[in-house]
């Protein structure tokens, strides 16, 4: 239904008029846009979708009956019904999207698109078309492939190596020729804990490209939430001279998360706290619930995160003034993977930094109550 926006021009405009206006308008629009009638079949397209697609363009009142707007998901596969946002517009009477879909080209080339359709009524209700608009990701799909050979690197390419180193080193330290060469040994543990750090680096390269991609896969199971908080605190390797004091207000709290990720996450925030708090002060971990949703806070005693830093903590690659300053390695990636995994999971994480408390990261997870 069009709207009368000019304080009563249209009204006083013929049928005719009016299509002419509204086919000039779609006309110049630099936007892929297209209305259907109510058969689904193309009426008026805007010049850039027609000469994207490789169509002809129709003179005002004729339908372009050479547009072809199949979405398809592969080149010799039709996308079905229920991913076909104007025909579900048509059919439900209400506005559709599809984030991913394809349109085939005069060509035969296939043109990666997103498409949201909306409904349209005459004034007395009746259906007589939709409308669509299409965007061109095309870029955005090659990011994607660009994003997907990087993480392959990643994952092969640059583990491969630090695989093999690994396996050596632990050969050698249990050699027995070797065994009361404390300084070959320490040589070798040095070399370890290097390796170490170069696969966490390596797996939150690879983690984060997923995460940016919007490819994370969990494979969820109800699980106790206090001894995933243990098993995240072994995992930390958190030096003695950091105890660690837990709290349990309620131990019998479960969530549906993936085991692994969610640990991982977990593992990123304990490190985060020995990393930036005070030599030999304690670590403080929480649990509680809140509502329909547990809490977990992990707090550490350390410098105040200044407050025009708070709010990037959880950027890519992004490293706080006091960890660029101090002896902390890393990427800038930790928090960054945890803050996806977390949100993967549907919860949220966030961070208190006050002048007169303690530094907090807390994490919010929707408890499993089947």
């Amino acid at each position: 239904m069009v709207n009368d926006i000019t304080g009563g021009g249209v009204s006083g405009l013929s049928a005719d008029q009016i299509r002419l206006f509204l086919d000039a308008l779609i006309e110049h629009t630099p936007d892929y846009v297209v209305i259907v009638d109510e058969h689904c079949r193309p009426i008026l397209a805007s010049k850039a979708l027609v000469h994207r697609l490789g169509g002809e363009r129709a003179g005002p009142g004729t339908e372009h009956a050479s547009l072809d707007l199949t979405p398809f998901e592969r080149s010799d596969e039709p996308a079905p019904a229920d991913r076909d946002p104007v025909a579900l517009a048509l059919s439900k009477r209400r506005p559709e999207k599809a984030e991913r879909l394809k349109l085939k080209t005069a060509a035969g080339q296939l043109l990666p698109v997103s498409a949201e359709a909306f409904p349209l009524t005459s004034e007395g209700g009746r259906l007589i078309g939709a409308i669509c608009f299409y965007r061109d990701i095309g870029a955005e799909e090659e990011l994607l492939r660009s994003r997907e050979q990087w993480r392959s690197i990643i994952s092969h390419d640059l583990r491969g190596p630090v695989v093999t180193i690994d396996l050596a080193v632990r050969l050698l330290m249990s050699d027995p020729a070797l065994a009361g060469a404390e300084e070959a040994q320490s040589l070798l543990e040095r070399i370890q804990r290097a390796g170490t750090r170069l696969d966490e680096m390596i797996q939150n390269l690879s983690d984060a490209t997923r995460i940016e991609s919007g490819r994370v896969l969990l494979h969820k199971e109800a699980v106790d939430l206090s001894s995933m908080v243990d098993a995240a605190i072994e995992s930390s390797n958190v030096p003695e001279s950091r105890p660690v004091r837990l709290q349990r207000e309620d131990e019998s709290l479960r969530v549906s998360v993936d085991p692994e990720r969610f640990e991982q996450a977990l593992v990123n925030i304990i490190k985060n706290a020995v990393t930036h708090g005070h030599r030999e002060t304690p670590i403080d971990i929480s649990i509680q619930r809140e509502k329909d949703r547990a809490i977990v806070a992990v707090s550490n005693e350390g410098p105040r995160i200044p407050a025009e830093e708070r709010s990037r903590v959880f950027e890519r690659f992004h490293k706080l003034r006091l960890s660029r300053t101090s002896a902390a390695e890393g990427l800038g990636l930790g928090l960054f993977v945890t803050k996806g995994l977390i949100e993967a999971h549907g919860g949220e994480v966030w961070l208190e930094s006050e002048s007169e408390a303690p530094t907090t990261f807390k994490v919010a997870i929707p408890l499993d109550e089947a």
